[in-house]
């Protein structure tokens, strides 16, 4: 058996992915679902012990149509439902890192705050006007 060993670099900066939320998708969190009624199912954003959110994702299946690893199964539009919820679990992951490229911290307050329209974080126009920026928080 061969073993692949990926070490980060020692200057490398991992504390975006330790900070960010972590999601998944959660079904029939009201265990309301059997074989013949649907329930939906949520993304579960986590954001630390004590504050959580379940997002509607928009997709409702039955008790046997939901595997926890392979998302939904035995249905004749399963791929387009699973494309679905991963762009969904995408563009809220896109928030948290927009969030965390402007210096906030992806925490419950401020998602919420931008969810209901109050201040967006700017993002630069080019790269060279991100690198002016970072040079100026950096010092250097």
């Amino acid at each position: 058996m061969r073993y692949i060993v990926i070490h980060a670099a020692p200057n490398c900066d991992t504390r975006m992915s330790e900070n960010l939320p972590a999601t998944k998708f959660v079904f029939n969190r009201r265990k309301k679902a059997t074989e013949s009624v649907e329930a939906a199912v949520e993304l579960e954003i986590y954001f630390d012990r004590l504050h959580r959110r379940w997002l509607n994702t928009g997709v409702r299946v039955c008790l046997g149509q939901w595997d926890d690893r392979l998302h939904v199964v035995n249905r004749p539009d399963g791929r387009k439902l699973n494309a679905d919820l991963i762009a969904f679990q995408r563009k809220q992951e896109d928030i948290f890192a927009s969030l965390y490229a402007v210096g906030l911290e992806p925490s419950l307050e401020n998602y919420d705050n931008y969810l209901n329209g109050g201040e967006r974080p700017e993002m630069p126009d080019s790269f060279i006007d991100f690198m002016r920026q970072r040079i100026t928080e950096r010092d250097i």
